[in-house]
């Protein structure tokens, strides 16, 4: 989210961001933001003082309750309050305290991809705070000129439809943008805006990367940059796709796998090209791939299809399939060494590699939730993310479980899943919620 001005609380410390008739407080010691509190008009300016929080708008002033966050017309003409509002960047660039605050020393076009749209200063410390779009919140000392990312939690899309893991590292996209989370957890990098593509107006669907290269799907295309640079390439029809639709992506090596709406497609980084090699899926909208040594697996609309790597990449359906749901629907699929799990609407698939037996669970009578949208998979459980709830299947105990906002999810429909070092992330309308169940007994 890009804010238009920020103001800071001298009594409780907290930032309180503003964007429109949306103020959202965050806390920089805890790195902990709070729901955004919505006034009855866009916010010009803030005040704080002992008695709370003062907002003026172009029609009034409103006061705000820190603790409970009660909003309050004001009788206050607001004359002699000190107010923070948006900052001059002209003034940025001859404050003498802020000399060495990069990247504004070294550009004007950096500023043109990620202008500082925020800026507050401590009233009685040496640092000031600084927000970037694209970029979040940064931490700068005045006395010592160092400068440190301090963004932990915010966003940059408005939701998060795809999580994508490189050994530590996440990445959360969605609509509107791409946040990158670094491998000690602590640095939150958002990019919304590059250098030649703003990301606003993409809804981004899937993701993949490494340390080389960023990845994301649209519904134009796939965007790709590499790490640490801000140009991105579009590759498209044009290039080679089947289809602009993307709703997955695998990266294996030099290889990216999408699933389009019309078939898969196949981009080699090292040569940058883009190939289209399977007419027999053209007509099949791909949701999932996953892979093993011998077969890639496509969780298709028209059911389950692998493709033998021993045998020129030839598309496999399954011949009279036992069960016969492997020609339904799929929404995902996951390879295990010995596990092929495959995510239907209404039921789940576990086929044994060795004996080629499956065992098939049906939601009606193993789990109370929604219709499956993702699946994730680690060593003690399987996850679904469903329409309502998100659902665990314990292995060890062949135990169904279901989680709903009352236990702490943040959305109701959980449309991606990820399961890291004994957390779990779950994307939805309102963002990620992490549940860590490493340390859990049952």
């Amino acid at each position: 989210m890009n804010f238009q001005f920020a103001g800071l609380d001298w009594m409780t410390g907290d930032f309180y961001f503003a964007s429109g008739r949306s103020v959202m407080p965050y806390n920089a010691l805890s790195r902990f933001y709070h729901s955004p509190v919505i006034f009855p008009a866009p916010v010009q300016a803030l005040s704080f003082d002992g008695m709370g929080v003062w907002a003026r708008t172009p029609s009034a002033i409103y006061s705000l309750d820190r603790w409970t966050r009660q909003i309050s017309l004001s009788s206050d003409s607001g004359i002699t309050r000190e107010w923070q509002g948006p900052s001059d960047l002209r003034q940025i660039r001859n404050d003498v305290r802020l000399l060495g605050l990069a990247p504004y020393q070294m550009m004007d076009e950096w500023a043109v991809v990620h202008p500082i749209t925020a800026l507050a200063y401590e009233k009685f410390g040496t640092e000031a705070w600084v927000w970037y779009r694209g970029l979040g919140l940064w931490k700068y000392d005045t006395f010592s000129r160092k400068f440190s990312q301090a963004t932990k939690g915010f966003l940059a899309s408005a939701g998060v439809n795809a999580i994508a893991s490189y050994g530590p590292a996440m990445v959360l996209a969605g609509p509107g943008g791409i946040t990158l989370i670094g491998a000690d957890g602590e640095r939150w990098q958002q990019m919304n805006r590059m250098f030649n593509a703003d990301l606003a107006g993409q809804l981004i669907v899937a993701a993949a990367f490494d340390d080389r290269d960023v990845f994301a799907g649209t519904g134009s295309g796939i965007l790709a940059f590499k790490r640490g640079e801000d140009f991105v390439r579009n590759i498209t029809t044009y290039d080679g796709l089947p289809s602009d639709r993307i709703n997955c992506l695998y990266l294996e090596g030099d290889s990216l796998w999408a699933g389009t709406d019309y078939g898969l497609g196949l981009y080699q980084r090292s040569i940058k090209t883009t190939t289209s090699l399977w007419p027999q899926l053209e007509n099949h909208k791909i949701s999932g791939i996953s892979a093993d040594p011998r077969y890639i697996y496509l969780a298709t609309g028209r059911g389950a299809v692998k493709l033998d790597r021993q045998d020129s990449l030839r598309p496999l359906r399954y011949q009279d399939p036992d069960p016969a749901l492997l020609e339904e629907p799929m929404l995902a699929v996951i390879s295990e060494d010995t596990i092929t799990w495959w995510l239907g609407k209404d039921f789940l698939l576990a086929g044994n590699k060795r004996d080629g037996s499956y065992r098939t669970f049906l939601r009606s009578g193993n789990y109370a939730a929604g219709h499956g949208l993702c699946l994730a998979v680690d060593d003690g459980n399987v996850w679904i993310g469903t329409d309502n709830g998100l659902v665990r299947f314990v292995k060890s105990r062949n135990q169904f479980m279901v989680y709903h906002a009352a236990d702490g999810l943040l959305d109701e429909q959980v449309w991606s899943l990820y399961s890291l070092n004994g957390c779990l992330w779950a994307g939805g309308a309102n963002g990620a919620s992490r549940f860590c169940f490493k340390k859990e007994d049952q």
